[in-house]
């Protein structure tokens, strides 16, 4: 479903970036993974973008606000979707099927 449509969520797509960004992934699919930890009256909390770089041209096209669990208030500052979805899911998918992760 998501290689066809590029209509998927914000808090879905953050997920994906999140549980990738948890182990040490950077970069996934053609997108930068941006998370800034900072303390709020939530307690531990990330500013996070996702950008795309084309030559020397960079596009946010996510970015905003999230409990460090990802549980919660999400706040969605920028949110552009596209195809750029499914090649961020497809990693998401590549990295939780690792073996190596396993052992």
């Amino acid at each position: 479903m998501v290689g066809a449509s590029p209509h998927v969520g914000p808090r879905t797509v953050l997920t994906w970036a999140w549980a990738l960004y948890k182990v040490g992934v950077k970069e996934a699919g053609g997108i930068a993974l941006d998370f800034r930890r900072f303390e709020s009256g939530l307690g531990p909390s990330f500013a996070f973008a996702l950008t795309i770089t084309a030559n020397e041209y960079q596009t946010v096209v996510c970015s905003g606000q999230c409990k460090e669990d990802v549980a919660g208030p999400i706040q969605i500052n920028l949110y552009q979707p596209g195809l750029w979805t499914a090649d961020l899911y497809r990693a998401a998918i590549l990295a939780a099927d690792d073996p190596e992760d396993e052992a």
